[in-house]
């Protein structure tokens, strides 16, 4: 049987799992543990894949829970109501989930008001992110099937409506250690607000001493 490679995550046992322990935290079949774990016998230490629910690569978007997050952070980052996330990820239990679980983002109400738009020579997904104020998991929900990594020219893929983001917010000089990612958490915006603010830098120009622009209310000196 062959796996979409986001239909399980790893998962390390600890002292008094069992199989049947597994199913019952992650809402998920024993039968369908044992299929992806042949042969493998429940021992503390031993890494063993938890399936996640079949056919998940056809959708949405794929997230990797990190380690202090919670499932309503993750749906409103996402535009989505908690329901919305849990009924997208049935195999998911509310109650016991672990940083690195890969989870699905659902589609959202953004795919029927997308553009299109033709991928232009020497142009990457970041590229094409930061050109359209949008992020990576937009991207993936209005282009299931697309493999972002591996975009090409005259390549056409669905992207945000162009929208004005005003300029106007104050200078944050970024300190050692963090991220694009890491700033837009700290002022609770998201990444793409952030680009937008500064779509002359990359993604990648993001990093200690950049001087960037957050909005005004949530702005450092």
């Amino acid at each position: 049987m062959t796996y979409c490679p986001y239909s399980f995550f790893d998962y390390r046992m600890e002292a008094g799992d069992t199989f049947a322990s597994l199913a019952g935290k992650f809402r998920v079949s024993e039968r369908a543990i044992l299929e992806h774990n042949k042969g493998i016998q429940p021992e503390v230490g031993r890494r063993v894949r938890i399936p996640c629910a079949c056919g998940g690569c056809t959708h949405g978007a794929f997230y990797a829970i990190r380690k202090g997050e919670s499932l309503l952070q993750i749906a409103r980052r996402n535009g989505l109501d908690l329901t919305d996330l849990l009924k997208a990820n049935p195999y998911l239990n509310p109650g016991y989930y672990i940083p690195g679980q890969v989870i699905v983002i659902p589609p959202t109400r953004i795919r029927a008001q997308s553009d299109t738009y033709m991928v232009e020579e020497g142009e990457g997904v970041f590229d094409v992110l930061r050109k359209h104020r949008m992020d990576y998991t937009t991207f993936c929900l209005l282009n299931p099937g697309v493999n972002p990594m591996a975009l090409k020219c005259g390549q056409q893929v669905c992207v945000s409506p162009r929208t004005e983001t005003s300029k106007k917010g104050r200078w944050y000089m970024m300190r050692q250690g963090e991220t694009l990612l890491s700033v837009a958490q700290t002022h609770s915006i998201p990444v793409s607000t952030l680009l937008g603010l500064n779509d002359h830098l990359r993604p990648s120009d993001f990093k200690e001493g950049t001087r960037v622009r957050v909005p005004n209310h949530l702005a450092e000196t």
